[in-house]
């Protein structure tokens, strides 16, 4: 059986769609786990009414602890061999959980994950028959695969299913934003086999209002300094695996201490820090990819940004364009 967990907060416009793509898969040993994390709109007597219909459903009401506690609470509530995960105004294609559970089985994986869209005819119309660039890893390779593919897919919880025991003692951080890239790369290192393959089965809708629509100053810090931490425990797992994180982590870095939106806020002087504490880790990602261009940047944004003097910062981005 597979587990499904949906967090429901204020979705009482979407969340009937959303349950209703769930409860109509071709797979339907599932079980709808609905946690209403304190709803101040009509969504938990919505997730009851629902409930009463389909015996598949089970609802669990709490206090609003935001995304990550009821996550949690999701996971306390389930009881399947295998936890999926779909957002409360997401969708999914019909035959999804069908095909992931046969992988899942004819693989003997711990985790599958297929590829998402964001146009709903796009998942209606993919052609289930073929599961294109299929491939096969363990968990250094899924970590690989993580920064080499498709970033957002890659650590999304929703576009995967998960043997329930790489959940063991493994739990969402309550009060942090962008809680999957926290818990996704922990969660591969700790499967011995993992699927892959480019099937877009899962329906990702961004509204407005979101946490990646309208970022937070704490957040964007604080999935900094996940960026950070994975950066540093994958220093004494693989060396291809750190330079791979490292040169993620000077990109996703670099761009914060740029972004016009963070200039003399504290997204950027912490920016600016983290790329003076790792220097010499810097200059490690230099000799091994595009030097000039990154002493360049590095050299010049530590001199200039930190005095929050925008248009120098556009003058280095423009060339080191040059040098590539």
């Amino acid at each position: 059986m597979i587990s499904i967990i949906t967090p429901v907060y204020n979705a009482e416009k979407y969340l009937e769609q959303t349950v209703e793509c769930i409860l109509s898969q071709s797979y339907t040993d599932i079980e709808l786990i609905l946690v209403n994390d304190g709803s101040v709109d009509s969504s938990g007597e919505l997730c009851n009414a629902l409930a009463k219909k389909d015996t598949r459903i089970k609802v669990v009401h709490k206090k609003n602890g935001g995304v990550a506690s009821a996550r949690n609470a999701g996971l306390d509530a389930a009881s399947g061999e295998y936890i999926g995960w779909v957002d409360s105004d997401d969708l999914v294609h019909p035959d999804m959980y069908s095909i992931m559970m046969k992988a899942a089985i004819e693989y003997n994986a711990d985790i599958v994950q297929c590829s998402h869209t964001r146009n709903k005819d796009e998942m209606e119309d993919c052609n289930t028959s073929v599961l294109e660039s299929l491939q096969v890893l363990d968990n250094v390779g899924g970590l690989k695969r993580m920064y080499t593919s498709h970033y957002t897919n890659s650590l999304s919880l929703w576009s995967k299913i998960y043997r329930r025991e790489v959940f063991d003692g493994v739990r969402f951080t309550v009060g942090t934003a962008f809680e999957d890239d926290e818990i996704v790369p922990v969660l591969i290192e700790r499967a011995a086999r993992i699927v892959y393959f480019e099937l877009p089965l899962y329906c990702y809708v961004k509204r407005e209002g979101s946490i990646i629509t309208a970022p937070k100053v704490e957040n964007v810090m604080a999935l900094s300094r996940h960026i950070e931490g994975r950066m540093l425990r994958f220093e004494y797992i693989d060396e291809e695996l750190y330079m791979l994180s490292l040169k993620h982590f000077f990109h996703y870095t670099k761009i914060k201490v740029c972004e016009r939106q963070f200039v003399g806020t504290l997204v950027q002087k912490q920016a600016v820090s983290l790329l003076k504490k790792h220097r010499k880790r810097v200059w490690k990602i230099a000799n091994k990819y595009d030097k000039i261009a990154i002493a360049m940047i590095y050299m010049g944004l530590l001199n200039c940004v930190v005095k929050c003097d925008f248009e120098p910062v556009q003058i280095l981005i423009g060339k080191i364009k040059k040098h590539k």
